[in-house]
């Protein structure tokens, strides 16, 4: 029997059906977030790379973000948390800038993360007090 080596085309009306649902889950999470967020004290829960990781992880459900469920979770954790340190215990300035996402980058890099936006998620609490917010 012949080998044939014409490619396989994925079927294009399923790939754009999981693609829209997978935008319709993001856009709900999403939404349930906004909702959360408008609830006394849990207003830290939203931040913007949320939209983005929520999005590439239902939309792309084979993607690089969602085939590695413990880095999402626990890089922008960590990052969160060492962001959340140096906030109270350095002066908002340049040096604690660099020194916030030196260490988000540098968390990445050790745990062999894909999750880059937990870099930011670091900068979070930083700039969260700088504009204000304190509850």
């Amino acid at each position: 029997m012949p080998m044939d080596d014409t490619p396989r085309v994925p079927n294009t009306d399923a790939v754009s059906r999981a693609a829209t649902l997978g935008s319709v889950a993001a856009i709900a999470f999403i939404a349930f977030i906004v909702f959360m967020a408008g609830k006394p004290g849990l207003a830290p829960i939203l931040f913007p790379e949320l939209g983005a990781l929520a999005y590439d992880v239902f939309r792309r459900p084979r993607g690089a973000w969602a085939r590695a469920p413990m880095f999402l979770i626990a890089t922008p954790f960590v990052t969160a948390m060492l962001g959340t340190f140096i906030t109270r215990h350095l002066a908002y300035g340049v040096a604690s800038v660099l020194v916030t996402v030196g260490l988000a980058t540098l968390v990445v890099q050790v745990f062999r993360s894909p999750i880059a936006p937990a870099i930011s998620a670091a900068l979070l609490s930083s700039i969260s007090l700088r504009n204000g917010f304190r509850r």
